[in-house]
């Protein structure tokens, strides 16, 4: 009768033919055949080597799974269990090698409740295992990944009484892995604002930090500590993709998955309004909000860009937002201004702000040497009062080259499709003016070239001189001032940001809105702005001279 049939299982007879040194290879059957070709060719002895090695791995398999449990006293226990440790096995050196690991009694308690109250929270469980002395509970170090250090609780058999069991291994928190993505504290923290409508990646980045420190922003360095009621512990900031990532790949296919409805009762309806009441005693209004590390920038400047928005706030209260560009056309903002009105006044106002902030913080006597705004004549006459200049002339009066594009567009559209491409190229090409003398004389042609043609260009023609021609509006060719840009699109995009960031698009009331004022301009402060130099090289006369013939 052959010894290897086919209800053995696949991966013993490979072992088989392994331990043989024979080919393993190929199907159930040819193995079975293969296994018993090789032991008819072979002595007996070998049969009987195999069934002696079958002998005793069935010999150990019932020691395992044997239940019974002898009455024993204490010294045979701790013969037993000293026996029964011998078992045990763990990692304890870098090369992976297995050690035997000891366990000692620490302490014995009256129930598991009490003996599970003595682990608190830094044992993590690990796995539940009957022995012949008693069901043991096993537990690991939840401190560290990589710490070895076991222990086990022992239920007896005779009573309710459990007692704790430690192994010899030392605790080892000193080779920790790094700490990759978001900890679960942060990650709780953003579902958190998810839930609270704080939803999208910035927003949650700037509430992460209001809850970093355990004390609020001093306003100045003698002020006391005052602690931070949204503090919470063990918060790490992760960076904008780590948010937005898990946003989208973790947190909302979670949320979204559910059906959920937001409800607002008639109780919650009056305490938003006794919370948000705001009783305006004053028909007029100005304030100006900066901080020290945006007014720093303004030091470094000598152009200044300003404009106002508005959809903020019920109330329809413009908002101006001054500051300045860097080369690479960023904006970067000195101050946030509210107003009741948009005046030459609040305009004024804004712009001295700014100057008495810098004279009373840093000594510093601010009068920047050009304004970039559209063509409103109060901005001009408020830069002109604010600053203490006499006339326009004293400095460069930028017009944002894309307020101009807009209105030549509305201005042309009665003029018939022939000519309309053509005049709007003309403008384009008088907009790419090197200085003043160049765009002077293009004016010039461009308006003896279309005079005449027709009583609807004739009409253009003079709005166009009245309106961009005019002195005060004309600085909106390209060469009217160098490494400073033609158009305000960067103060633009920044009340476009404001409104989708900050108020999520929709209209606040006042008080709601300082508040959202003053996160956002900490916010502003905390963004890095570093000062990049410009490496510049001689080049001699001679090698212009050879680089000229070169190309030409």
């Amino acid at each position: 009768m052959s010894k290897f049939n086919l209800s053995w299982k696949v991966n013993d007879l490979k072992n088989e033919c392994k331990r043989l040194k024979i080919s393993y290879s190929g199907k159930k059957n040819e193995l079975v055949n293969r296994l018993n070709e090789y032991m008819k060719k072979n002595s007996s002895e070998v049969v009987e080597e195999v069934q002696k090695s079958l002998a005793e791995e069935e010999s150990v398999e019932l020691v395992d799974v044997e239940i019974a449990v002898p009455a024993i006293n204490n010294n045979e226990f701790n013969e037993m269990e000293e026996q029964d440790d011998k078992n045990e096995e763990d990692i304890l050196n870098e090369n992976g090698k297995r050690v035997r690991c000891v366990y000692i009694k620490e302490e014995e308690f009256d129930n598991i409740h009490i003996a599970k109250q003595k682990l608190e929270n830094n044992w993590k469980y690990l796995r539940l295992r009957p022995t012949r002395n008693g069901m043991k509970e096993y537990f690991i170090c939840n401190l560290g990944a990589n710490c070895k250090k076991q222990i086990f609780i022992l239920y007896h058999d005779d009573d309710q009484k459990v007692s704790i069991w430690h192994s010899s291994l030392e605790h080892d928190h000193t080779n920790e892995k790094k700490q990759f993505g978001i900890n679960s504290v942060t990650k709780k923290t953003i579902d958190t604002l998810y839930m609270s409508k704080v939803n999208t990646a910035t927003l949650i980045l700037h509430s992460l930090r209001e809850r970093k420190d355990q004390f609020k922003p001093k306003k100045f360095e003698t002020d006391p500590d005052v602690p931070n009621e949204q503090h919470v512990p063990g918060i790490v900031i992760p960076t904008i993709l780590q948010i937005y990532n898990y946003l989208n790949n973790t947190l909302k296919p979670i949320i979204y998955a559910k059906s959920h409805k937001n409800r607002f009762s008639y109780g919650d309806l009056e305490n938003w309004v006794q919370n948000n009441c705001l009783v305006i005693n004053t028909s007029i209004i100005r304030l100006t909000l900066s901080s020290k590390a945006l007014l720093k920038l303004a030091m470094k400047t000598s152009h200044i860009c300003a404009d106002a928005t508005y959809k903020l706030m019920w109330h329809n209260f413009p908002v101006f937002i001054i500051g300045t560009t860097d080369l690479n056309r960023s904006f970067h903002p000195f101050s946030v201004s509210i107003c009741t009105n948009e005046t030459g006044q609040d305009y004024e106002f804004v712009f001295s702000s700014v100057k008495k902030a810098l004279n009373n913080i840093y000594n510093f006597e601010y009068k920047p040497s050009a304004l970039i705004a559209d063509g409103a004549e109060a901005i001009t006459n408020s830069f002109i009062s604010a600053f203490g200049y006499q006339n326009i002339n004293e400095f460069l009066r930028i017009m944002c080259w894309a307020h101009v594009h807009r209105a030549v567009d509305s201005h042309t559209k009665l003029i018939d499709e022939l000519n309309k491409p053509k005049i709007r190229d003309d403008i384009n090409l008088l907009q790419i003016s090197p200085n003043r003398e160049y765009f002077n004389f293009a004016y010039e042609l461009f308006k003896k070239k279309w005079s005449n043609k027709s009583s609807v260009i004739d009409s253009f023609l003079k709005y166009f001189e009245s309106t961009w021609s005019y002195f005060r509006n004309s600085g909106w060719y390209e060469g009217i001032a160098e490494n400073i840009p033609s158009t305000d699109n960067a103060l633009e995009s920044r009340n476009g940001k404001i409104k989708l960031i900050h108020t999520l698009r929709k209209r606040l009331s006042v008080n709601v809105y300082l508040t959202n004022a003053v996160n956002m301009l900490r916010h502003w402060s905390l963004d890095t702005f570093s000062e990049k130099p410009f490496i510049s090289t001689e080049i001699s006369e001679g090698s212009w001279k050879l680089a000229s013939i070169y190309l030409y």
